[in-house]
């Protein structure tokens, strides 16, 4: 069966780097002012002609991820978000994931609106997306991972799987 809505998420960050002189695994904590989450909501099933594709980007992220370099399989990733940060189809935003038009900032409000509604992610009530791997695999190409987890969202629980680059630099964990 096919999903209402297809959902791609993106995350890009960078993380601090471990004291030299530590074994792995080593745990590295998303950087607030360098990290970037991005959500591409693409419509699909019956509703997709009423619909319309959107760009989220999240500005208030935190998070770890424990790393072995060498046994990716033991690798944890825990990520927080921040509902009220959840920022819809900033123009720039848009325009790299190639959805048509701008949105004009009447639109923009009134879809940020909808977005923190009762209805939706309603905000008040649940301030936090979360998420907690429960596996992660090497993929085929290099710095490609398969993880694995939970998403916590509206207080629900689902089990989901994305696909995420990431490599070392320097003793710094890159990704996007």
């Amino acid at each position: 069966m096919k999903n209402p809505l297809t959902t791609t998420l993106l995350l890009g960050f960078l993380l601090t780097a471990p004291r030299p002189g530590l074994a792995a695994p080593r745990t590295y904590e998303l950087l607030p002012k360098k990290c970037s989450l991005v959500v591409h909501l693409l419509k699909d099933g019956a509703g997709a002609r009423f619909a319309h594709d959107h760009v989220i980007q999240a500005r208030k992220v935190s998070g770890t991820i424990t790393l072995d370099p060498d046994a990716p399989g033991v690798t944890s990733v825990q990520v927080k978000v921040e509902t009220r940060s959840l920022d819809p189809d900033a123009a720039s935003l848009r325009e790299k994931y190639g959805l048509p038009g701008h949105l004009s900032p009447e639109d923009r409000t009134k879809v940020t609106a909808n977005l923190r509604s009762e209805e939706q992610l309603h905000v008040a009530r649940y301030p936090f997306i979360t998420f907690s791997s429960t596996g992660v695999a090497a993929l085929k190409e290099p710095g490609r991972f398969r993880v694995s987890g939970k998403l916590t969202l509206r207080g629900v629980t689902r089990e989901v799987s994305l696909t995420v680059k990431a490599r070392l630099d320097r003793g710094v964990l890159k990704g996007g």
